[in-house]
Parts: C-alpha cells; sequence; structure tokens
C-alpha cells in the first residue's frame, strides 16, 4: 500500500522532568512530519525466528553477537513500513522540530502556545 502525501503534527505542549506537581519544565516540544510516497506491507504469518540485540540467521550466530534467539511462530500478522519524507511545500507541509522555552503562563500556570522563546 503506497500513500499519496501525508502530514502529521504530534504537539506536546509540556515536556517534564519529574511529577505534575514538582516536576520542571521543557517547555513545548512540536514534532511536524510531511511524507510522499511512503510504503506499508501487511503481510499473512507472524515474524518467525528472530535475532534479538544481536545479528545472526541462526541461533547460534545470534548468540555469539551476543543477542537471543526468539521463536516468534508464525502466526499472526506482519507489517512493514517505510516512511519517505518530502521536501516542504509550505508552513503547513513539512518537516520540522520546534522547541519553545520561556512561553507567557495563563491563568491556570500554563504555558501560552506561541508566546515564548522558539528554535526551529
Amino acid at each position: 500500500m503506497e500513500t499519496g502525501e501525508a502530514w502529521s503534527t504530534l504537539d506536546v505542549g509540556n515536556v517534564r522532568v519529574g511529577t505534575a506537581d514538582n516536576g520542571k519544565s521543557f517547555g513545548r516540544l512540536r514534532l511536524e512530519s510531511f511524507e510522499k510516497g511512503s510504503t506499508m506491507v501487511i503481510a499473512p504469518g507472524g515474524a518467525g525466528s528472530v535475532c534479538v540485540g544481536g545479528s545472526g540467521s541462526s541461533s547460534m550466530a545470534c548468540s555469539a553477537s551476543g543477542g537471543v534467539w526468539e521463536e516468534r511462530g508464525e502466526q499472526g500478522v506482519s507489517i512493514g513500513m517505510k516512511k519517505i519524507l518530502a521536501r516542504a511545500e509550505g508552513l503547513g507541509n513539512r518537516n520540522a522540530i520546534l522547541w519553545e522555552t520561556n512561553r507567557t503562563l495563563d491563568g491556570q500556570g500554563q504555558g501560552i502556545n506561541g508566546s515564548g522563546t522558539g528554535a526551529l
């Protein structure tokens, strides 16, 4: 399955360390993704035998590289994805990371998006 054009945004208003009551905020983090021609393959069957934490196509080779050989079975569904990021086509369709700090606080003590210092 091939996607024609897709864009997404992940906007985290407060990246925090600690608890909600006494933690400290790193500010706002916004991730924008724009892709064209990405593909997804849905195939019957599970992962089969895999080497986790190492590399090798057999149990002995996997163990020798520090991995663990796992039998994950043949039932289920396997999904493979390939993302192809596209060149920007304006402010809404781009690949970007925004980090915003020192935001003005509203009446509830929450940062107001767009009011601070941003790095793009």
